[in-house]
């Protein structure tokens, strides 16, 4: 829906004051979820749930305008750090989960292990390395697994369109007249 219509709205959010108003209330949105868990509020009914997930889904949609209308979120976004994980992204989302309950449950009974069991120590260590090997991890993943996916996916598809692409109309001679046809 924001796709179809996004050449109409990226004028009106264009003020800067509206964007920054759009981003934060997109960000508020996004985050409902979490703001409902921490107040201890979660409910089981069917409707908030639903009523949740329209708030999650109005704040990606706001977050989304107020990048696509800002030239400076835009050339945040486009530092090659950011294109760097965009391109990772996908290993990031799938390792992620495996990283969380295979490999730091493992670190911190070593940490343990070596005498460091305070909570104010084995947090900030979690919170460092986890996100690390999660990305180091998705870089091995993309140049081992997705790049030659994406260039075998390229052979195929290119294969596929050498047989079965049709073939071009031979071009008339610009010399040739109508006439000389009949």
């Amino acid at each position: 829906l924001l796709a179809a219509h996004l050449d109409r709205l990226v004028p009106f959010v264009g003020k800067k004051k509206l964007q920054w108003t759009l981003l934060c209330a997109g960000l508020l949105c996004y985050q409902f979820r979490l703001f409902e868990v921490l107040a201890g509020c979660t409910p089981n009914a069917k409707i908030a749930e639903k009523i949740t997930w329209t708030l999650t889904s109005l704040g990606c949609v706001l977050i989304l305008l107020t990048a696509f209308s800002s030239q400076r979120i835009q050339k945040i976004l486009n530092h090659s750090a950011f294109v760097f994980l965009g391109r990772i992204s996908y290993g990031v989302y799938l390792l992620q989960f495996i990283i969380l309950l295979c490999v730091m449950p493992w670190l911190v009974q070593r940490l343990n292990a070596f005498g460091l069991q305070e909570d104010l120590v084995l947090i900030p260590i979690i919170l460092i390395t986890a996100p690390l090997l999660t990305i180091a991890a998705a870089t091995i993943f993309y140049s081992a697994i997705e790049q030659p996916g994406i260039r075998l996916g390229h052979y195929f598809a290119s294969a596929y369109n050498r047989r079965f692409a049709p073939k071009p109309e031979p071009a008339i001679p610009e010399s040739a007249s109508p006439a000389d046809n009949l």
